[in-house]
């Protein structure tokens, strides 16, 4: 009877270590997928300067992980393959390798980033290409846009414009209104607010802020025409010019920014 129940209690043992076993193995399998897959992760979503939701990082985390350790096992598996030619070659055999691995590892961290983007902003995504090619009228569009909706919301209660807010419910690219947020920081009437990502409040009165000037920061963005050698060209070019000018300064003398946040 002793030994009967002896052998009870050693297949008992024998069958919760198995299984503490296999879990373990699984364990080892899983975990590096795992970290992997929340380092991408923790990438996506807190490196770019634009807020990044959790839904778009995961899925892109575990995309980039999934390509990256496919990579690293590929390039593991070549390095010892060719090992044998280390006796002629050396350590410069590996070098090479060692560059195609961390330019394509660099590859597959951009394609998860892009995934991410392309998930957070699918409503707008298909012009988002189109929006690098942005001509002159549309970027003055979304620029008085932008002024329009910066200086409602710093006559409101959030006194902050969010980009990604304005993009999304506007239906407008992201990377567009992203550019011209930029050219207004480095013109120096816009400031972008460091504890929020994407968002940016008017560094000037909204009445004392002309949209003329608003026009000027996006016509005369890029380099100078004298830079270009375009003061050589004939005295009757620079006089067509000047009078356009002209003609935008009466129009918009008295124009503001805060009398375009107060149009509907």
């Amino acid at each position: 009877a002793a030994s009967a129940a002896s052998a009870v209690v050693d297949a008992f043992f024998r069958e919760q270590l198995e299984s503490v076993a296999w879990m373990w193995r699984s364990l080892l399998r899983i975990g590096p997928i795992v970290a992997v897959w929340l380092a991408f992760t923790f990438l996506y979503m807190f490196v770019p300067n634009t807020q990044v939701k959790l839904g778009p990082g995961l899925i892109s985390g575990l995309i980039g992980a999934l390509m990256w350790l496919g990579w690293q096992s590929f390039y593991i598996e070549f390095q010892v393959g060719i090992s044998k030619y280390n006796a002629i070659y050396g350590t410069f055999a590996s070098v090479p390798i060692f560059l195609g691995w961390l330019y394509v590892s660099w590859i597959i961290v951009l394609l998860g980033a892009e995934v991410a983007f392309s998930i957070q902003n699918s409503e707008t995504y298909k012009m988002e290409r189109s929006a690098l090619n942005a001509s002159m009228q549309s970027k003055l569009m979304v620029a008085i846009g932008i002024m329009q909706q910066a200086a409602r919301a710093m006559s409101g209660s959030g006194h902050v414009f969010m980009a990604s807010d304005f993009a999304k419910e506007r239906k407008v690219s992201i990377r567009l209104v992203t550019e011209v947020v930029r050219l207004f920081e480095r013109a120096g009437i816009m400031g972008a607010l460091a504890e929020r990502p994407s968002c940016y409040t008017l560094m000037k009165s909204p009445e004392l802020l002309k949209v003329k000037e608003v026009i000027d920061i996006i016509l005369r963005d890029g380099s100078d025409p004298e830079a270009l050698g375009l003061d050589h060209l004939d005295e009757s070019v620079r006089k067509v010019l000047a009078d356009i000018n002209a003609g935008l300064e009466r129009s918009m003398d008295q124009l503001t920014v805060k009398d375009l946040a107060g149009s509907t």
